[in-house]
């Protein structure tokens, strides 16, 4: 399927997913874990299919990572971005991944990371208004996804 539009009038998808180019300027040395890099990408939706947030991240040689997780303001403090972070860690893990990374900005959701058991592994200070980026791993252990839905 080709992502780019039909007519100059259209518009293109707001994702569109990275399309592998047809001819290798080299041989890669070896074929290797790290070739599996994957995309994925979480919605989260009301009855009526509104879009209330969302999670994007990827997978590559075993490890996951949260790209971006967003609510709307309103669907704030409700347990909405630990049901979206616990889908993504699933999702992660399904792909036999056994480590995750996030990061984010001092004023957005460092707190958020820590109580779902996220360790700082670095901080990139300085940043705009003062603020930090704050670097964040976790190792992920094998679960059982019944205890993931009830969590």
């Amino acid at each position: 399927m080709d992502e780019r539009p039909d007519h100059p009038g259209d518009h293109a998808p707001r994702h569109p997913r990275p399309r592998p180019s047809k001819h290798r300027t080299r041989k890669p040395l070896r074929h290797n874990a790290s070739d599996d890099e994957t995309p994925f990408s979480i919605r989260l939706t009301d009855d009526s299919g509104v879009l209330l947030g969302g999670i994007t991240g990827w997978t590559w040689g075993g490890c996951g990572g949260i790209t971006s997780l967003w609510l709307e303001s309103e669907q704030r403090g409700q347990g909405l971005g630990s049901r979206l972070l616990i889908a993504a860690e699933d999702e992660i893990r399904r792909r036999g991944c056994d480590r995750a990374v996030v990061a984010t900005m001092s004023f957005q959701a460092p707190g958020f990371y820590r109580r779902h058991g996220y360790q700082e592994v670095g901080r990139t200070p300085d940043m705009p208004d003062g603020t930090a980026k704050h670097h964040f791993y976790k190792r992920l252990s094998a679960v059982d996804p019944a205890d993931s839905v009830n969590s």
